[in-house]
């Protein structure tokens, strides 16, 4: 399922919030050419995708050491940039994900959308840790909601309006595509590898009343300590 790459290629951009490849409906309204792929590649843009962290209690961002930021890459990448997400697991589920748009597609539409994903991380293989190991046990999700994901508050803690599941199951919204382990051994010399993962199975979603449809790629933690990945590289193409 998992594929350990030592290298980032470059890949072909069509950004999530500009339609650079358009059909005409009998409306003659230009919606976007879903026979294309959206390929995101945050070496050479944000692309307006946000962070957003959930299942942790109320007001504990610093306990819970919670950072987001679109930086350049860690070596031997350090030519390249992406999205960095960390965070402490002190809650036993901790979700940190990066979300976005994909706009101009049919209003009402059901879509199947299948991801590709490709994270770097340093987080070596088979390691112990409480809860589990640190790499194994820190799941990545790819998901898709016509809904733009946000927190409420539930009994003191905040909670996705997004069903992806608890640590490695999946949910009505997402898929498990992997893990942020990076296949080298524990006792090993460590370092920084890129990891492409592809979901197995597309996800059903459904375009809202502005054509719009919300992706999100992530990771949902079991290990009980803190998780550090790169978000590099979103891949999503269209099946009817």
């Amino acid at each position: 399922m998992n594929n350990i790459k030592n290298k980032i290629g470059t890949a072909f951009v069509v950004p999530a919030f500009c339609v650079l490849s358009v059909a005409c409906d009998s409306d003659s309204h230009q919606y976007r050419d879903t026979s294309q792929p959206v390929v995101i590649d945050f070496n050479d843009d944000h692309h307006n995708f946000s962070a957003l962290f959930s299942d942790y209690p109320q007001g504990q961002e610093g306990f819970f050491e919670l950072v987001s930021s679109y930086q350049q890459l860690p070596t031997p990448y350090e030519d390249k940039h992406a999205y960095r997400l960390y965070g402490s697991n002190r809650s036993d589920d901790l979700f940190m994900g990066l979300y976005g748009k994909i706009d101009n597609l049919k209003p009402a539409k059901r879509y199947n959308l299948s991801f590709k994903s490709t994270i770097v991380t340093n987080i070596q293989s088979n390691c112990a840790g409480i809860g589990g190991p640190p790499g194994e046990s820190v799941y990545i999700k790819v998901a898709t909601h016509s809904e733009q994901p946000k927190n409420s508050l539930k009994d003191g803690m905040y909670r996705l309006n997004w069903d992806v599941g608890t640590q490695g199951e999946r949910g009505e919204h997402s898929q498990v595509v992997g893990d942020i382990s990076n296949g080298i051994d524990c006792m090993a010399e460590n370092r920084y590898l890129a990891k492409e993962m592809t979901a197995e199975v597309s996800i059903p979603v459904t375009a809202n009343d502005n054509g719009d449809v919300w992706i999100m790629v992530g990771s949902d933690s079991g290990f009980e300590g803190p998780s550090e990945l790169f978000i590099s590289h979103i891949s999503v193409a269209f099946t009817d």
